[in-house]
């Protein structure tokens, strides 16, 4: 189509087409590898050999509130009467 001349367009589509047909046949092939990999890699992963760390966990304790920065500062303080004596 395209080298005879007759229909350009018609041939650019058709090769368009050709061409993502392809890669889109690629891409598809290739995301299954992929999850094949991931699926192998994932069983092969044994969690039960891992070590237990459950006795190097903090033990629960009972709350206790840090000490208060003005604890014992809320009593009134001295003060002198701030007017002048005129006598």
């Amino acid at each position: 189509m395209i080298l005879s001349g007759s229909q350009p367009i018609a041939g650019i589509f058709l090769m368009a087409f050709l061409v993502f047909a392809a890669l889109s046949l690629t891409y598809v092939v290739w995301r299954e590898s992929l999850k094949e990999k991931q699926k192998k890699v994932a069983s092969s992963r044994d969690l039960s050999a891992l070590p237990d760390h459950t006795p190097n966990l903090l033990t629960d304790r009972p709350f206790e509130p840090p000490p208060s920065v003005v604890e014992d500062t809320t009593a009134l303080l001295s003060t002198k009467p701030k007017t002048k004596n005129l006598d």
